[in-house]
């Protein structure tokens, strides 16, 4: 019986629910700027997106786009990994890496 209790209480969310997307749209429309609110629309719509994507979806400047998901990945909104892509080889044939965002 302990072995239940231990488990139910480590349960990982690995979906946003109605009333967690409401608090995230809430909060990102009360406390930052536009840009911001935009980026984490787009971001609860798609589950992971580029950051390539999202300039292209936002028709943001990508300097701007950048420096706003650098502040949401700060603030713990939004998280990153880093993957590197075999068909998008670089100019010397290098694998070349994008760093892919979403909201979990």
């Amino acid at each position: 019986m302990t072995d239940i209790a231990k488990d139910d209480s480590e349960k990982v969310v690995n979906e946003l629910t109605g009333d967690m997307v409401r608090l995230i749209k809430s909060v990102t429309n009360t406390f930052y700027k536009i840009e911001e609110s935009l980026i984490v629309d787009v971001l609860l719509k798609y589950p992971c997106l580029r950051e390539d994507d999202i300039v292209d979806l936002l028709h943001l400047d990508k300097k701007q786009t950048r420096a706003s998901l650098d502040l949401l990945k700060k603030d713990k909104l939004v998280k990153s990994i880093t993957r590197g892509d075999k068909e998008d080889l670089g100019p010397n044939g290098g694998m070349l890496k994008f760093n892919y965002y979403f909201i979990k």
